[in-house]
């Protein structure tokens, strides 16, 4: 269970964190602690290109039975271009970033997605290990490989990937994010009824 907030710093730079509770359990064992994430991004409104760095999963050691665990801190830095498809008023966006474990083997990784509505977005992804495993396949979809979809609406978000993990199988990963702010027009009721009160 995680809690995020971010904010526009400038006009061009945003900042953000998050704040997750965390719980692991193996048949009658389990462990909980807390996680923190930081991130950066850069980017000109007019600009189609975006660029961020993030410090993930930065905790203290949890007990896990008779010894400890602690969650491995992430390093990520990336690269976005978002580019409208021709004759369509939809966008295409790319993505292409370093994934690096502090305490593990780094990778790098593209994605791409194509909106095909305001609501609905399909995407695909490849994971490429800088220390290959050589792990194969035995669902005919090769390892570091991903798919998904995305849909939107106003007050919530859908995310739903699919990633290959070789010999492991696959990994089915959903995400909902929720949204909520008052809109512009109230506020600006608001300020105006404060501000006859006060003559």
């Amino acid at each position: 269970i995680s809690f995020s907030a971010g904010k526009r710093v400038g006009g061009t730079a945003s900042i953000g964190s998050s704040l997750a509770y965390v719980r692991e359990s193996l048949s009658d064992i389990s462990a909980s602690g807390f996680m923190a994430d930081f991130g950066f991004l850069y980017g000109r409104p007019s600009s189609p290109a975006r660029i961020g760095v993030s410090l993930q999963q930065v905790g203290p050691e949890s007990q896990f039975q008779n010894s400890s665990w602690k969650p491995p801190i992430l390093f990520r830095a990336g690269l976005s271009l978002r580019v409208p498809v021709q004759s369509s008023s939809h966008k295409t966006l790319a993505s292409f970033e370093y994934h690096r474990p502090l305490q593990g083997d780094s990778s790098l990784r593209s994605g791409l997605e194509f909106s095909l509505s305001q609501r609905l977005a399909v995407r695909a992804g490849y994971r490429y290990s800088l220390k290959k495993q050589g792990l194969g396949s035995n669902l005919s979809l090769p390892n570091g490989f991903t798919f998904g979809l995305g849909l939107k609406s106003e007050s919530w978000d859908l995310d739903y990937a699919t990633v290959s993990q070789g010999e492991l199988g696959l990994l089915h990963r959903i995400s909902v994010d929720l949204k909520w702010s008052p809109p512009e027009k109230e506020i600006g009721e608001r300020i105006r009824f404060k501000k006859r009160r006060r003559r």
